[in-house]
């Protein structure tokens, strides 16, 4: 039934564009093409077109609602937008109107002709103008869009906490109108924005919740959503569950290169080179040069891991070859782009132009651009020369920064090199000294020496001599480590300098008249019980630089 009348419609609507030359009936021809543009976007594109001179021919109000409805088409037709001149005019003309529903439309599609043109700063500001003329309005299908747009503007620009409310405020409009293709869309939205906050859990939930309804109304958007539940895993290192959803979108999946490398990516981290190369292999036959790219990385990554370096060169080598191309292919889209924005904006002037051609002598014009084309002109000699000359003061400041930084390291290699023939200095003098006072740790002076055991006493006052000699070599050594580790006694102090004057362990236990083993275990005593350390050091690491 309701197809019957939409045809229906949609036949009364050729009867009115038939006889629009005899009976002047253009608003009814508008409305009927405003009611039919959801079913027909492409019929009503087509006929719109067939109406002759509009800016002639049609009144200011219906110039602008033609001009609005020629936009509305072409997006659902998914036209490019940035050839689009006429939403301007559709602006201009219901902002300063009561028609708030048609300001809001006016201003949601300038907002997507501003992204195609690249412009996200005006395209802002038309999403946020269209969103207060919606306000309060039960128009929940615009309510959605603006706020959906808003969100992938936002993104663009990395701005994730903006884009997450743009998308929770979709999906609240989304609920209202109770359609599930948006819903589906806007929950899928808000896991992306989660996943740019690197909140990979909350990104996770409602990508499940978009799943579903995926699912259950629109099959074909599962495939994105399960690629990016598989993008969360492997980021979480959940592998298992990585590859889990990459299969699943391999299921459903017209073009797999992309899923491939992605499988392969998954086996490349989690070690299993088989498996790996086997998909990216069949991610390298796709034609889509990101993907190649991408994929000469991995397998580099992969032959590198498995010590392979011509292998890794090789693919290094191709994935360089491949950038290059992006780049170039870059630069050429950006060079259209640039021409697009400025094909734009001279249709936009043209339109104007046409508009006040009956006021405005082509003489003036003449003049004008002519003054312009100078001021242009010098203005661009001005910028050359200010450029060049910041550029050279640019470099020279760098050139400067860079040989007081050689400058700086240089003297770090000095002072570094100066304070370790200063600590070896010390270090001579500090055993230098002991064997004066302890005559019998002979050893201090000849440590390749071999001896052989003896019992080795050392008397109270030699002790001090000892302790004291530590504290002057080594800047009050004793009682900086009585203040950091408290429970050492006095025999562990004792034990410490010894330890501090690198005597032979054999020495050390000759003094104490007992085995090696002894020795050893009272320093992992004192180094885990005492002074609390368990990072793997020993205790004669921790004193070398204490």
């Amino acid at each position: 039934m309701r197809y019957h009348l939409h045809l229906f419609s949609f036949l009364c609507l050729c009867v009115l564009l038939l006889s629009e030359t005899s009976c002047g009936n253009k608003g009814a021809l508008l409305n009927q093409a405003e009611s039919l543009i959801e079913e027909h976007p492409d019929s009503v594109l087509t006929l719109l077109r067939q109406i002759k001179n509009p800016h002639q021919n049609l009144s200011e109000r219906n110039y602008a609602f033609y001009s609005l409805l020629m936009t509305q088409a072409m997006d659902k037709c998914n036209m490019d937008l940035s050839e689009d001149t006429l939403v301007d005019i559709a602006v201009r003309y219901f902002t300063k109107t009561t028609d708030s529903i048609r300001a809001a439309k006016a201003c949601l599609y300038a907002g997507k002709v501003s992204q195609q043109l690249r412009n996200p700063e005006q395209a802002i500001e038309f999403y946020l103008e269209a969103k207060d003329y919606l306000s309060n309005s039960t128009e929940y299908k615009y309510q959605f869009m603006v706020r959906n747009g808003l969100g992938t503007v936002y993104s663009d620009q990395w701005l994730y906490k903006d884009q997450l409310e743009a998308y929770r405020e979709a999906c609240h409009y989304a609920t209202l109108k109770n359609d599930s293709l948006y819903l589906c869309v806007a929950l899928e939205n808000m896991g992306f924005a989660f996943s740019g906050l690197q909140k990979e859990d909350s990104a996770i939930v409602y990508q499940y919740r978009a799943l579903q309804m995926a699912k259950a109304c629109y099959p074909a958007a599962s495939l994105g959503i399960y690629h990016h539940i598989s993008g969360i895993y492997k980021r979480k290192q959940d592998y298992a569950k990585a590859i889990q959803y990459a299969d699943s979108a391999l299921l459903v999946a017209m073009d797999k290169s992309g899923l491939y490398f992605t499988k392969g990516d998954i086996y490349n981290k989690m070690h299993q080179y088989d498996s790996a190369f086997c998909y990216l292999n069949k991610s390298l036959l796709s034609d889509n040069l990101y993907t190649k790219a991408s994929t000469c990385d991995a397998l580099a990554e992969v032959y590198q891991a498995l010590r392979k370096p011509d292998s890794a060169y090789s693919y290094m080598r191709l994935y360089n070859a491949y950038r290059d191309s992006i780049e170039d292919q870059t630069h050429t889209t950006a060079i259209v782009e640039l021409e697009n924005l400025y094909h734009h904006s001279k249709l936009k002037e043209e339109n104007h132009l046409l508009k006040e051609s009956a006021i405005i002598k082509s003489r003036f014009i003449y003049i004008v651009l002519f003054i312009v084309s100078i001021l242009l002109f010098i203005i661009g000699v001005l910028y050359a020369f200010f450029y060049n000359r910041k550029q050279r003061q640019i470099y020279d400041a760098q050139q400067l920064i860079r040989q007081r930084e050689i400058e700086k390291l240089q003297a770090e290699t000095e002072f570094i090199s100066l304070e370790k023939k200063l600590l070896e200095l010390r270090e001579a003098f500090y055993r230098q000294m002991n064997s004066i006072v302890v005559p019998k740790l002979h050893s201090l002076m000849y440590p390749n020496k071999s001896d052989n055991k003896s019992r080795i006493k050392i008397s109270e006052e030699e002790w001090g001599f000892l302790v004291e000699n530590t504290n002057i070599a080594f800047a009050d050594f004793t009682l900086r480590l009585l203040k950091a580790y408290p429970l050492l006694d006095v025999e562990d102090i004792r034990l410490c300098c010894l330890i501090k004057m690198q005597l032979k362990l054999s020495d050390i236990a000759d003094i104490y008249c007992v085995e090696k083993t002894t020795i050893n275990k009272r320093r992992e005593r004192i180094r885990k019980n005492k002074m609390g350390i368990n990072d793997g050091r020993t205790l004669n690491d921790i004193l070398k630089n204490f």
